[in-house]
């Protein structure tokens, strides 16, 4: 809300006061912030905030601008996973202040050993431009906190810069181009002012640092506690000397502490009460110095990795948020810190904590582009796949659909920002950022058994996407560490939909002279069972404990099969869909018995996509949809694959003109409209469609 008359030319010596009508007073909370004229409201009451705007209205010349999109810089998304803040335009608007537009990004904001407090060169001739880009980059830290050190030591030569600062100042724009859980971490170089020299050693400059942090960490708990954020763990604080969390924890050590008596008995109070967990960091890993220090490339990039805000990525996510105290005996601008105090509390109220790691294993239904990097015949690389993807502007991807997979659209349920990227895309295991997405390894014809697909040359059966995962695996336990890289796997939900495309090729025709003898149809399932099994116990092996197993599909009425068997008129192939009902109960049973077995920590979903399909088709005018027969590209007679010709505006094959009334979108899969359904009842159903709970039940596990 914007204020019209506020007195912005007087001081103010009064104190205001604000009384709650009586009857909200236990039941609902306001929170205001009050930035000169403008004012953000939130709360825990529609009702009340509308009231309460009405009253400031009755009192004042005031506007009320709707919801917060844009406030200092700072774009405002909202969404039903949460609000995100993004400063893009902010950054792009300062590159292109200064004429950087186009210059070559840096790769770090900092020289390691810079020598800015002894710079020799002459004065600037123009103060005011290096005073105002610096106070720029005072506000840029607000969502990107890495630049925060870099701004520190910039902003101290506002006085009388040099050459040598402006210097530093572009480089730092030329690198800006590039459950609520609370940390604290304390730089054993915390004191080491470039300008003041001051330094105190050992473990008592440690215990100093512990208890500055801990004072800080306390007034934020209690600030969150006062907004209804109510943070029940203790808070790690992290620390690089191994002798002041011994001090901090073992009272024996008193003798040996004398002179820091008062520090080290707020510390031990603060562990006794539970506020604080004293953990050690290696100094490689101390996350505390790109707060606190210029580093080399390898040594940023490493720790810029490492945090859990992901400040590098331009808009930063508010759910997950790193509190990382940067004490030093060089105090930090004011405004930073204020500020972002005040923002965190204006909008923790909305964004529920939580970040989502899914690792996806399977065939063509849920593969997002690992084929396109194949030698295969199985690719979705052309037009009109992807035609409605959003996120490509509606260009092929590699998903065998027109939009989104069935885990795509389970992924943003969750509250997933990105979707996993395929293994095989370059730089898909860039950084420990990249991966926290997680990595889809489905491939494009692949089946359970390594045979499956042959035909199609190039394909990543499940052994091989489960040996794919090993490799990421051991990737992260070299990023993070082993317990790390343990913690973080334990947490993820691990998909696997596979296992058409074996029954598949078990009921199409045998060549004469060449084909094989087929087994009984119970053995058949049987060994796929037993390969299926296998692979899962790997993954629960490697770390997996989150797990969602997807049941195969009513095949027989896919546009595909009833093709092959001659049933172009029927809906379904009754023969293909039993074969694939014996197969998804023992597949039910098969995972009961894992939950049984696996310990209480692993837990093992079957998602029950056959019933969920046999509605879809069987109610599809319920549903919205007005075929669920023939495929919205391609057709049941040749050419019955999806395709378009290269430079061609006309599509070479048919495709319907109203891509949301198709149950199907080609001979094999199903249309986005249909995923959406069937992954709204993965998500939120009963037993019926997901057993013994439903996703959104397994993630908050």
């Amino acid at each position: 809300m914007d204020l019209h008359n506020t007195f912005l030319h007087s001081d103010l010596d009064e104190k205001v006061y604000m009384k709650l009508l009586p009857e909200f007073e236990s039941i609902v909370q306001i929170n205001v912030l009050v930035y000169v004229d403008d004012l953000i409201i939130s709360g825990n009451h529609s009702a009340a905030l509308v009231g309460f705007k009405a009253y400031l209205g009755d009192c004042f010349k005031m506007k009320d601008l709707g919801p917060l999109m844009y406030f200092l810089g700072i774009e405002v998304a909202h969404s039903a996973s949460g609000v995100f803040l993004c400063q893009q335009k902010y950054t792009l608007d300062i590159i292109s202040k200064v004429g950087l537009l186009g210059a070559k990004p840096t790769g770090f904001p900092m020289e390691q050993n810079h020598k800015l407090d002894r710079a020799t060169c002459k004065h600037l001739a123009d103060l005011d431009v290096y005073r105002q880009l610096v106070g720029c980059l005072i506000y840029l830290v607000v969502t990107r906190p890495d630049l925060a050190y870099f701004v520190h030591i910039l902003s101290q030569f506002m006085q009388e810069p040099r050459s040598e600062h402006s210097e530093a100042t572009f480089r730092v724009v030329r690198y800006a181009d590039s459950d609520l859980t609370l940390q604290g971490w304390c730089d054993s170089d915390w004191a080491a002012c470039p300008l003041t020299r001051r330094s105190i050693t050992g473990w008592l400059r440690m215990n100093c640092s512990m208890a500055a942090v801990i004072c800080d960490l306390k007034w934020l708990k209690g600030l969150l506690l006062s907004l209804g954020v109510h943070h029940p763990k203790a808070i790690k604080l992290f620390c690089d000397i191994q002798s002041a969390s011994h001090i901090a924890k073992n009272p024996i050590f008193y003798k040996r502490t004398k002179h820091i008596e008062i520090d080290r008995h707020f510390d031990r109070d603060a562990i006794v009460e539970g506020l604080i967990s004293p953990s050690y960091a290696p100094t490689s890993s101390q996350l505390a110095d790109i707060f606190t220090k210029a580093l080399g490339k390898s040594q940023f990039d490493y720790l810029s990795s490492l945090q859990v805000g992901h400040f590098r990525h331009s808009c930063s996510n508010l759910r997950g948020i790193l509190f990382s105290m940067k004490n030093n005996m060089c105090n930090y601008p004011i405004i930073y810190y204020s500020f972002l105090e005040l923002f965190v509390s204006c909008y923790l109220l909305f964004s529920p904590c939580f970040s989502l790691t899914e690792f996806i294993f399977g065939d063509s239904l849920v593969d997002a582009g690992n084929n396109n990097y194949l030698l295969t015949l199985s690719k979705a690389n052309s037009p009109p796949y992807g035609v409605d993807f959003t996120p490509s502007d509606g260009h092929p991807t590699g998903r065998f659909t027109n939009g989104r997979t069935v885990t795509d659209i389970i992924g943003q349920g969750l509250g997933g920002i990105t979707f996993p990227p395929p293994f095989l895309a370059p730089n898909s295991q860039q950084d420990y950022y990249t991966i926290q997405a997680g990595i889809n390894y489905g491939s494009g014809s692949a089946g359970i058994l390594v045979e499956t697909g042959s035909v199609f040359i190039g394909r990543i059966p499940l052994e091989e996407q489960v040996d794919n995962f090993e490799q990421t695996r051991a990737y992260m336990i070299g990023l993070i560490g082993e317990k790390e890289a343990r913690d973080f796997l334990k947490n993820a939900i691990y998909t696997v939909s596979i296992g058409s495309n074996d029954i598949l090729n078990y009921i199409q025709p045998s060549i004469p002279f060449i084909g094989q003898h087929k087994v009984t149809p119970s053995v058949f399932q049987d060994y796929m069972l037993f390969n299926l099994t296998l692979q899962l116990k790997r993954l629960h092996k490697l770390g997996a404990r989150k797990f969602v197993i997807v049941g195969i599909g009513p095949l027989g009425c896919i546009p595909i099969v009833r093709a092959m068997k001659l049933f172009w008129f029927k809906k379904c192939s009754t023969e293909v869909n039993e074969l694939i009902q014996g197969y998804n109960i023992k597949l039910n049973m098969e995972l009961t018995l894992l939950n049984e077995n696996l310990g209480h920590e692993a837990v093992f979903v079957y998602a029950n996509s056959y019933d969920i399909f046999m509605d879809i088709i069987s109610n599809h005018l319920h549903y919205g949809f007005e075929n669920a027969k023939d495929p919205c590209c391609g057709g049941l007679f040749p050419p019955i694959m999806c395709f378009k010709a290269e430079n061609d505006t006309n599509t070479s094959s048919v495709l319907c003109e109203d891509r949301s009334k198709y149950v199907f979108w080609d001979a094999f899969h199903p249309t986005e409209a249909a995923n959406l359904i069937i992954a709204n009842k993965f998500l939120n159903g009963d037993q019926r469609f997901t057993s013994p709970l439903n996703i959104k039940q397994l993630y908050k596990i």
